[in-house]
């Protein structure tokens, strides 16, 4: 009976708490989603070099005789 109670009692105070935030929360429909700060612009030191020993194709079922996929279960 006292689980109930209190379960009950946190229902009721939750459902308050959320609509009293809803209530104090003011959307202005001009305004976008999520304002986005001032990025820094990335540092490039040195320009990357090309690789040249690259694989043509990367097989991830067969890498040195070892298979790293998981098995599929739909």
């Amino acid at each position: 009976m006292i689980k109930t109670k209190n379960m009950k009692t946190f229902a009721i105070s939750a459902i308050l708490s959320v609509a009293a935030f809803a209530e104090n929360r003011k959307i202005d429909p001009s305004q976008p989603c999520r304002i986005r700060g001032e990025r820094a612009e990335p540092r490039i030191i040195t320009p990357l070099e090309p690789m040249s020993d690259l694989p043509d194709s990367m097989l991830w079922n067969d890498v040195n005789g070892r298979n790293f996929l998981t098995n599929i279960r739909n």
